[in-house]
């Protein structure tokens, strides 16, 4: 029996039109809106709308495939934010039509038919009041045992070029599409870690070429990967996202990180080409804005977090300066202070699906009374000590 489908508000909000706008009436829009948003608001755009542990318990109860991910939402001017919904099944949200997956899907070489299951992808997910969908999925299949290998067409770059183009182009008669994951994402258990080294002629002659042909396309959105590619990670890493990308092959799109992790640096991310930060507000709110939480530890209780008043980061010369409100927090050296950017082991049992050990493991020690808490690399912590 099928689940009914759920309206999750006007996919375009404010921004709906009666007709299409040609390039310049959309390039003014754009422009009259930037010009009323304010610094915080721009700010805010950069990363998803929901901040990170709100988000996280939000996405470990269920609540990945229940509703669109939002990001860069501004009520106030009708922006209704990207509203990103997953696949490339069909969209993952209830009630939605399940298709076979892109590996049987590729196995009928029709691009033709492709495109039509695209049509109806994306005219279910606008009336369901999504505007995004994040399945076009065009990894290039090298790893016999990728845990994914089902999503992708196959191992062949014109073939998956073709077939992307063409769920594109269907999709987007009706809502943005985004094509993933840029690049050379090819396994999954390492993905966080691996390190890929490639020449110039086989990254593109091979590896490339497939997420080239969609941008030709008109692809709206390309998702960097988890994975580093020669030494930086995908999702802050200049080469790809603005000297091949951006610059060689014109996209004129955004780019958006992988969900949780995509990227470890927000001003490396900035400065690369990367747009938006998803699905929460986490490392852009680290590194631009500084929200200190005090870590409580009782028996009882177990692990409690408390948030307190914010403090405002200020940048000069490209680095944060962060102010401790009223001293609450002993930030100065010390066995008690737990160092700006890190998290407890505590809670690392919350993600421990999307980060590797190594990732947490590797940090030093804290005491804390009555337990020992080793550090990760995700939240700003502190304890203040007797």
């Amino acid at each position: 029996m099928s689940a009914k489908a759920k309206y999750h508000g006007p996919a375009f909000g404010g921004l709906e039109i009666p007709e299409p706008l040609s390039d310049a009436q959309i390039d003014a829009r754009s422009r009259e809106l930037l010009g009323q948003l304010t610094l915080e608001e721009k700010i805010k755009m950069m990363s998803g709308d929901l901040p990170f542990w709100v988000g996280m318990a939000d996405m470990l109860g269920g609540g990945y495939a229940d509703h669109p991910w939002v990001a860069g939402a501004i009520p106030r001017l009708g922006i209704p934010g990207v509203r990103f919904v997953d696949g490339p099944r069909g969209v993952i949200l209830d009630g939605a039509t399940t298709f076979p997956v892109s590996m049987a899907r590729g196995a009928t070489f029709d691009p033709e038919l492709e495109e039509r299951i695209g049509d109806v992808i994306g005219r279910e997910l606008r009336a369901m009041g999504g505007n995004f969908f994040g399945g076009v999925c065009i990894n290039l299949l090298r790893h016999p045992a990728w845990g994914r290998a089902q999503e992708t067409y196959g191992e062949d770059p014109i073939h998956l070029g073709e077939f992307g183009a063409a769920l594109a182009r269907g999709v987007q008669r009706h809502v943005m599409a985004c094509a993933k994951h840029y690049a050379l994402n090819s396994m999954e258990n390492a993905r966080f870690t691996v390190d890929v080294r490639i020449e110039p002629r086989p990254l593109h002659e091979i590896y490339l070429r497939h997420f080239k042909r969609v941008v030709e396309e008109g692809v709206a959105s390309i998702m960097s990967a988890y994975n580093s590619v020669n030494g930086e990670y995908c999702g802050q890493n200049y080469t790809l996202l603005t000297e091949i990308l951006k610059q060689q092959w014109g996209f004129q799109g955004f780019v958006m990180t992988d969900f949780i992790f995509g990227m470890r640096d927000s001003k490396k991310a900035a400065l690369a080409g990367q747009d938006v930060e998803m699905p929460f507000d986490m490392i852009h709110r680290q590194h631009v804005w500084a929200f200190p939480v005090c870590v409580l530890w009782t028996a009882h209780a177990g692990l409690f977090l408390t948030a307190l008043p914010p403090s405002r980061s200020l940048w000069r010369g490209g680095q944060p300066l962060t102010r401790n409100w009223k001293n609450a927090l002993e930030m100065s050296s010390g066995a008690n202070c737990v160092p700006w950017g890190e998290t407890s082991l505590a809670v690392y049992a919350l993600i421990s699906y999307v980060i590797q050990p190594g990732d947490a493991l590797r940090k030093p020690m804290v005491k804390i009374p009555s337990i020992w808490v080793n550090l990760g690399q995700l939240w700003p912590v502190a304890y203040r000590g007797t």
